[in-house]
């Protein structure tokens, strides 16, 4: 009988911890705007108004795309519910930085998510933010120059 209790009491905690442990969404996201496939696309997904945007502070999540015209797409599985933001550029010549000019305006595409651009630099996590929830979330984020 002892053994039979222990082993339900084992069940009951595996299978709450596997429901926890399972409150993760998808999100998947165009990108457009491209004049060309030159380079690479640099994507990073902040997960917080602290680090978003910080040269000091990786990304949650980070990837380089190979360039498809007209529209490059890239699926994220097993992402953790909560808001994000995401940051985006193309890299045309492979240096790994978005390059800018003498007054730090961006010289190649760039993008944030909600299309949101910034008013005399970048804009804010909470203008670039979107949630990730039980429903897949889609975006598109349409890169500018």
């Amino acid at each position: 009988m002892r053994v039979k209790q222990i082993f339900f009491i084992a069940l009951i905690i595996f299978t709450a911890n596997t429901l926890a442990e399972s409150k993760t969404g998808s999100l998947a996201v165009t990108f457009a705007g491209f004049s060309s496939t030159e380079g690479k696309l640099a994507i990073a997904i902040w997960n917080s108004k602290d680090v978003f945007l910080s040269k000091n502070k990786a990304p949650f999540r980070s990837a380089n795309l190979t360039i498809i015209l007209p529209t490059t797409e890239w699926v994220i599985d097993n992402l953790p519910y909560g808001k994000y933001a995401i940051s985006v550029y193309q890299d045309e010549n492979n240096n790994n930085d978005l390059d800018t000019n003498f007054f730090g305006v961006p010289k190649e595409p760039y993008g944030f998510s909600n299309n949101v651009q910034g008013s005399f630099g970048p804009p804010s996590y909470e203008q670039a933010s979107f949630i990730v929830g039980p429903t897949n979330a889609v975006i598109k984020i349409k890169l500018v120059q």
